[in-house]
């Protein structure tokens, strides 16, 4: 009796031709995936008919299969089990099993996790030469998790890593200071990107390699330096603010008069030629900020702040018509400036010091005090005008860094808040 035929066997038996067939065809045709070389043998076998064939001792002598359970398993001939474990194919398979959106990332420790056992070792040893020759495929990215290598696909790359809490401030930071004009302090650095940091974080921040690389102090040892970005500092070594934070750095109560050659000294050294040119020129030119004046001595021209001459009494002069106050406002003290005198001078000196400063609409009161020439009194009576006008806020100072002597002083204490920044309201 004739014996019956086999469909499985002879699936079987083509596979193994078809995969011998292909082995000297190149990396390109060999190995491949099972479904692919049963798409070769047989154009449309049955799941059922594929599933028999490879139990088939035929193809089992012959044909070694990384992960049964898959059509998409790489195969290839039994001898050639080296070739198989190095093949970017089986790499690509076995991460693409392994990986889940949760963790994209395979510990290489577990990546022969499944395959065949003949598989396991040669597989392992493949991927950790290609590890040390930094051979692994294009698809194929690895980094290191707690000091081991991890591998992932990179079209299916992990999240990157948190990043140091200073170097996502520095980034901010700079990110600040690109979008704008001229020097700023570190306090109104730290204001505009809205982060309260301590002291410990701030000193990290601006010590750390992603802020220096951009960015620099213009006054390294000034409790609250201004910076600015590196391609700019020398073009803005004339700045006012750079004279005015100079002279406050240099100024004690005993010396508040200084040359433009000992002012240069508090600021970096690749600063200093610009800085002396740039002030030399605008004392000749009467450029100086108004803030700043000078005069000259034998020893030659200093520079000092307005706010430290002294002057003699002044003589009485006819006494100003009285102003009206308005019924919804509160009295002013006795002898203040006219509001609208005030408020033309203040309004003056808030447009300056915020171009200055990169119109940010952020003025602090201590350069507000020191542009309107008043008394403490009457600048504090007619701001307080002002604001009931609502024509300006103020916000406080708590928790922003580096609040000096002076910045308190100029503060207005305010419900258990220090009130040191002044924005106009838009109209």
């Amino acid at each position: 009796m004739p014996r019956k035929p086999d469909p499985a066997g002879q699936l079987a038996e083509k596979m193994v031709q078809v995969l011998e067939a292909q082995r000297p065809l190149g990396p390109e045709a060999y190995p491949l995936t099972l479904q692919r070389l049963a798409e070769l043998a047989d154009a449309t076998p049955s799941p059922e008919l594929l599933s028999k064939a490879i139990g088939k001792k035929q193809f089992k002598d012959r044909i070694l299969v990384a992960q049964k359970k898959s059509l998409q398993t790489p195969v290839a001939l039994v001898e050639d089990v080296e070739q198989l474990a190095d093949s970017p194919l089986l790499l690509d398979f076995v991460l693409e099993s392994a990986c889940r959106p949760e963790q994209p990332t395979v510990p290489l420790s577990q990546l022969k996790t499944g395959l065949e056992s003949r598989l396991k070792k040669p597989f392992e040893e493949a991927v950790q030469r290609r590890l040390q020759e930094n051979a692994l495929p294009d698809g194929v990215g690895f980094l290191f998790v707690r000091k081991k290598p991890s591998l992932f696909l990179r079209r299916w790359p992990p999240p990157p890593p948190p990043k140091k809490p200073e170097v996502e401030l520095a980034e901010k930071l700079v990110q600040i200071l690109s979008a704008r004009q001229g020097p700023i302090k570190v306090s109104q650095l730290l204001a505009l990107a809205g982060i309260e940091a301590d002291a410990g974080l701030v000193k990290k921040t601006l010590a750390s390699k992603v802020f220096k690389d951009r960015a620099l102090l213009l006054l390294p040892k000034a409790p609250d330096s201004l910076a600015a970005l590196v391609d700019e500092a020398v073009q803005l070594a004339g700045h006012p603010l750079v004279l005015e934070a100079v002279l406050e750095a240099a100024r004690t109560e005993r010396i508040q008069a200084f040359s433009p050659a000992d002012l240069k000294k508090k600021l970096l050294p690749s600063l200093q030629s610009a800085f002396e040119e740039a002030v030399r020129r605008q004392m000749e030119t009467e450029t100086l900020p108004p803030t700043v004046g000078w005069l000259g001595l034998k020893s030659g021209k200093v520079l000092f702040q307005i706010r430290d001459v002294h002057a003699g009494g002044q003589v009485p002069g006819p006494t100003p018509p009285a102003v009206p106050v308005a019924p919804a406002q509160e009295e002013r003290p006795a002898g203040s400036m006219a509001a609208a005198h005030f408020a033309a001078a203040f309004d003056e000196a808030f447009d300056r010091l915020d171009r200055q400063a990169g119109s940010h609409n952020f003025v602090s009161l201590v350069d507000l005090r020191r542009a309107v020439p008043v008394d403490r009194t009457t600048f504090d009576a007619e701001l307080r005008q002002l604001r009931l006008a609502d024509r300006y806020t103020l916000s406080a100072a708590e928790g922003r860094h580096g609040i000096s002597t002076e910045e308190r002083e100029a503060g207005l204490p305010e419900e258990g808040a220090l009130l040191l920044f002044v924005s106009r309201r838009s109209s």
